[in-house]
């Protein structure tokens, strides 16, 4: 009788050499996995506020459950990015970027609304003055005048982050073994 050897890596049938190469050479953290994963979260996150903003503009509301879809495109492009490492600098670099994502979008937005209002009467030094504010606090912005509409908007954003944090965690390894069958 001939006794065969395997074992399980994240619950998938793999040879002996396979698991001890996956406990030994497991792929490590390193500065251009990093680098990777910052380049496709920044495109993640362009593109995700282009979205926000083109979906504000076009529908004249805003969906707050557009942050869980910025946050998911932010994510699956940093884990793209760095071949599916996480940890805490890529869980920070993803809620960075999807916080940038969402609060930017309010700058093309509010030009927009400004422009299609007035016209060529605005006061556009004035107007541009108001830039970084709307980048950075407009999430916030909405609390004064409609505190139920803002609150949820705000709810939606920190769900937001939350699925950013989630997706760039570091997968673990789970190892098990050795089975062994016996075949006839």
């Amino acid at each position: 009788m001939i006794s065969f050897e395997y074992f399980r890596i994240n619950g998938q049938m793999v040879c002996p050499s396979c698991a001890v190469q996956a406990r030994t050479g497991r792929s490590s953290d390193s500065q251009v996995a990093y680098a990777l994963a910052l380049f496709f979260g920044i495109g993640g996150a362009i593109v995700g506020s282009i979205l926000y903003a083109g979906f504000t503009i076009a529908t004249h509301s805003t969906l707050g459950y557009l942050a869980l879809v910025v946050a998911w495109i932010v994510g699956m492009s940093m884990k793209y990015g760095s071949n599916g490492l996480g940890g805490g600098r890529y869980q920070f670099a993803a809620v960075v970027l999807t916080y940038s994502a969402i609060s930017l979008a309010a700058i093309p937005v509010n030009l927009y609304e400004a422009f299609s209002q007035s016209g060529s009467s605005t006061n556009w030094a004035g107007l541009l003055n108001q830039v970084p504010i709307w980048g950075v606090a407009s999430p916030f912005l909405g609390l004064g005048t409609n505190f139920v509409a803002a609150g949820i908007r705000m709810a939606m954003l920190f769900l937001g982050l939350c699925v950013a944090w989630k997706m760039t965690r570091p997968k673990p390894l789970s190892v098990d073994g050795p089975y062994w069958v016996a075949a006839p």
